[in-house]
Order: structure tokens, then sequence, then C-alpha cells
């Protein structure tokens, strides 16, 4: 009768024919696991003299020597690796496969992000075919640089290129509908010229480029009354000076110039060119030729009848 220490750990286990002293066998049990029979507190030495028996595979002691956890193969104790202890520690630093918040930047090594939705939100990341449709626009666009228009620009708002002074050397176009058309040589108005139907314009020849003028584009066609054609003796020519900055160009801007003063022509009821805001721009010099062709053609009926009473 006694006990029998187990191969293992080393716990004495009391002998079937051992009387019953419960207080002695728990207390045997106790002082074991002090001893650390759970994980075994062991010199290198003591380690290197356990049997196959004492050494089963999984079994972890604690090297006094080392100061080491060691885990048994079987045969051989190695240190239970670093790596794998902190592994937990690096598994909580991962970004999850369900999604989460980066704290810093991916160095992708030239490879792809592949799989991307199309962007949406100002800082949404875009996918290719949307950046080869920016691309596209881009190129099709014409650069402020300069560059060849390849088709009809069509505008429907007031346009103003402004000139080196103000107002006075500004370009202004301005239609009904809007429409500003630059055309060929096989059609109307002649290549390199501007047609509008308001104003006249000089091509780079300083030719008067065409306005159309056919009975097929005019409605309401009537000979000038009474009081337009009096508009002519309301509107004196005058002689003056442009105000500094105020010339077309430099060359305009110096010495003494023969015109009208376009208030004075719109009061007399002919029509001049303004701005969308009703600011005086400049003249419509065909409706002054108009108005001058039919003063000259009273002057000439005057004539006539004057040769024919003498």
């Amino acid at each position: 009768m006694g006990y029998t220490t187990s191969t293992v750990h080393g716990i004495e286990v009391p002998d079937s024919a051992e009387a019953n002293n419960v207080p002695e066998d728990i207390g045997k049990v106790v002082t074991a696991l002090e001893a650390g029979s759970i994980v075994k507190r062991l010199t290198g030495a003591q380690i290197a003299a356990l049997t196959a028996p004492q050494k089963p595979a999984g079994l972890v002691v604690y090297n006094t020597t080392t100061g080491r956890l060691q885990v048994s193969d079987g045969s051989n104790f190695a240190d239970v690796d670093a790596t794998a202890v902190s592994a937990l520690g690096i598994a909580n630093a991962a970004l999850p496969k369900a999604g989460g918040t980066m704290s810093g930047a991916i160095a992708m090594g030239s490879n792809k992000i592949t799989g991307l939705g199309t962007g949406t939100a100002s800082t949404d990341a875009v996918t290719k075919s949307q950046l080869d449709g920016v691309s596209a626009t881009a190129s099709a666009a014409l650069p402020k640089a300069g560059g060849l228009m390849t088709g009809t620009l069509q505008l429907d708002q007031f346009v103003k290129l402004q000139g080196p002074y103000p107002a006075v050397g500004d370009l202004t176009i301005h239609t009904p509908t809007g429409q500003v058309v630059l055309q060929g040589p096989a059609a109307t108005p002649a290549s390199g010229q501007i047609a509008h139907a308001n104003a006249s314009f000089a091509n780079q020849s300083a030719t008067l480029g065409q306005i159309p003028s056919s009975r097929d584009v005019k409605q309401n066609i009537t000979d000038l009354s009474a009081q337009q054609r009096a508009a002519f003796d309301k509107v004196a020519p005058v002689a003056f000076e442009y105000r500094e900055g105020c010339g077309p160009n430099e060359v305009e801007q110096q010495g003494v110039h023969l015109g009208f003063i376009a208030e004075d022509v719109r009061d007399a009821g002919i029509r001049i060119v303004e701005d969308p805001d009703g600011a005086v721009v400049g003249l419509q010099p065909f409706e002054l030729i108009a108005v001058l062709w039919a003063k000259v053609q009273d002057l000439q009926a005057q004539v006539t009848t004057l040769k024919e009473g003498s």
C-alpha cells in the first residue's frame, strides 16, 4: 500500500488499497501543483534527462536555465516561437476583410487595385473608365492657349471679347438668337468674316464683312418714315479726340477724329449697339447709311423738281 507517482506531472496517486484520507490526498495534489506539475519549472539539465514517457508531444515546461517556455514534440523541446506569441497583436493591428479605417499609407509596390466601384463622392477613388472619360473630354476641348476649332461654336448668351482698353476696345457680339457663325469660302459671309444681323465687322484685310440682307430673311419691309428720314437733321457730325486709354488702339488713340456721338444717334431714333445692360458700345453703320441714302434720295428728288420747274 502507498502512493504511485504519475509519469508526466509527478502527482502522487493513492493505491486502490490505500485507506481513504481525503485531506492528505488533496494536500499532495496541491503540493504538486504548487511545485509546477502543470507547467513544470525545470533546469536545462533536468529537461535533457526526461525520458520519452515523461515528455509527450505538447508538454510545456519552463526552462529556468534559459528563462523560456519550451514545448515538446515527443522527442525534443524547442522554445515557443516569439512570432506566434505576438500573432494576436499582429492580427489586432490588421485591417479586417469586412473593411475598416486605415491609419497609415499603403505602398502597393507597383501592384494594381482592382474591382473598384464607380466613385460618386468627392473623396472616392475613381475607376480608369471614369478617368478615360475625363481625358476624352479634355482632349476634345479647346486649350486656353488657343487651338483649332473643328466644329460650330453655338452660343446662347451675350459674348464679349475684351481688348486692351475698357469698353471702347472690346469686341462685342450680340444677336437675337445668340448665335455666332464663322463660315468658310463656300457660304455667306465670305471666308474669314463674321456675320451678324445688327452690326458689321472687318476681316483680316480690313474690308467690311457681308451682312445677311436678302428679302428672304426680312419681313415688314417699308420705306423709311418721315420721322426716320428726319433723323439725318438731328445728328450732327463732330470732331473729337479719345480720352486717355479709351481709343480702339494706340494708333487711333492719337489725334483728332471725325464721327458721331452714339447717344445722339440713338436719341434721333437710329439703332446703335448696346450691351445687355444697356451700356453704349458703338454705332451700327448700315443704319446710318440707310438714313443718309434716304436723305440723298430726297435731295435728288428736290433737285429734279427744281430742274423741271426751271
